[in-house]
C-alpha cells in the first residue's frame, strides 16, 4: 500500500511541477512581448494574463492536493 501511495505522490508532484513550469514559461512569454503588445493588441495581453491566472489557479488546487496527499501518507506511515 505504501508503494502505491508513494507512486501517487510522485505522480501528483510531477503534475504540479509541470504546471509550475508551464506557468513560468507563460510569464516569460508575456514579459518578452508585453511592451510590443501594449501598443499593438491589448486583447492579446488580456488573453495571456487570463491564461496565466488560470494556470495559477490550477497550480494552487494541485498544490493543495499534493499537500493533502503528503499529510495522508505521513499519517499512514507513522
Amino acid at each position: 500500500m505504501q508503494d502505491k501511495d508513494a507512486s501517487q505522490y510522485v505522480s501528483v508532484s510531477t503534475e504540479v511541477w509541470n504546471d509550475l513550469c508551464d506557468l513560468v514559461l507563460n510569464i516569460i512569454q508575456v514579459n518578452r512581448h508585453l511592451v510590443r503588445l501594449v501598443q499593438k493588441d491589448k486583447q492579446e495581453i488580456f488573453n495571456r494574463l487570463e491564461s496565466i491566472n488560470d494556470l495559477c489557479i490550477k497550480l494552487n488546487h494541485r498544490s493543495v492536493e499534493l499537500e493533502q496527499g503528503i499529510i495522508e501518507i505521513r499519517k499512514r506511515t507513522q
